[in-house]
């Protein structure tokens, strides 16, 4: 599930990223040289750091990406793309955890920036290690040391959440 959600969002990402470039700004059109420079590289840079946060009790954590992440980002993206990716996670984060503090107040919230790998412990053992290199530039898991972590569409915290957390 969590796979198929972040190809969907790549695609959408690379969606946004062809419309955009599409559009006229101040009249001018961008060139294909500029297109290929700035838009055509959607995965993510490189984390600027190798740490490690490990999570062993049931959490809901946010992943960004660190100050010089983000710089990078910045500059293989389009204005008007970056600006546009940026204030949609921002109000994605601010929903998410104003519905946790409103619904799940006992769950622990975990804030992963300057990392780049997620060490989850399950209750039998078992270690689940995330990547963040290989994750949208910002997101949210959820874990509650049964079940594998998972990547939650923000958007549909709401319903995602309450399933990942029931006993079915």
């Amino acid at each position: 599930m969590a796979m198929k959600l972040e190809k969907g969002f790549l695609l959408l990402f690379a969606l946004a990223v062809i419309l955009f470039a599409c559009r006229q700004i101040d009249g001018k059109k961008y060139g294909k040289q500029n297109v290929a420079k700035k838009d055509a590289h959607v995965q993510k840079p490189p984390s600027s750091f190798d740490d490690t946060v490990t999570i062993n009790t049931p959490a809901a954590v946010f992943f960004e990406p660190d100050s010089l992440q983000l710089q990078k980002i910045k500059e293989v993206t389009s204005e008007p793309v970056f600006k546009s990716s940026m204030h949609e996670y921002k109000y994605q984060i601010k929903n998410a955890r104003n519905f946790l503090k409103a619904h799940w107040p006992g769950l622990k919230v975990i804030d992963a920036r300057n990392v780049r790998f997620l060490l989850f412990l399950k209750k039998n053992g078992e270690v689940v290690t995330i990547d963040l290199n290989k994750q949208d530039p910002c997101g949210m898991f959820v874990f509650n040391r049964t079940k594998a972590p998972l990547l939650i569409d923000m958007m549909n915290v709401e319903t995602q959440v309450p399933d990942y957390f029931s006993n079915n």
